[in-house]
């Protein structure tokens, strides 16, 4: 009888806001930006992000980066944050995806200001 095979465990830093906008994240500045867009467009593209990049599974590093450059034009910027090893930068990650989720859910229900859905945007990502 054979031994199961350990998992291979692999390390990755993950990008901050910070890195890429120069500022700090805040709640109320997600909010801001996902109130301009309908929720379900918001939660599709989560959806195929997950999907695309198997942030469920095991990353793939290589598109999560190359889609972080096309989508952030300061992604370059967390490049120059290398660690000793040069472990994988991640911009996209489990916790991200479900909390804009959740921000999005939440904040079409509390902001006046976007209520109605025809001044809405649909949020897309080009693949």
């Amino acid at each position: 009888m054979s031994m199961p095979k350990p998992p291979q465990l692999e390390m990755a830093v993950v990008v901050s806001f910070s890195e890429i906008f120069n500022r700090p994240a805040t709640l109320e500045g997600a909010e801001e930006i996902l109130v301009q867009y309908k929720r379900e467009s918001v939660l599709l593209v989560l959806a195929k992000l997950a999907a695309a990049l198997r942030i469920w599974y095991r990353p793939d590093y290589e598109k999560d980066n190359d889609l972080a450059h096309s989508v952030f034009k300061n992604a370059a910027r967390a490049e120059a944050h290398s660690m000793a090893g040069r472990p994988h930068r991640v911009f996209f990650t489990r916790l991200g995806v479900l909390a804009t989720a959740r921000l999005a859910l939440a904040a079409r229900g509390r902001s006046p200001k976007f209520a109605k859905t025809d001044r809405s945007r649909t949020f897309r990502l080009a693949w």
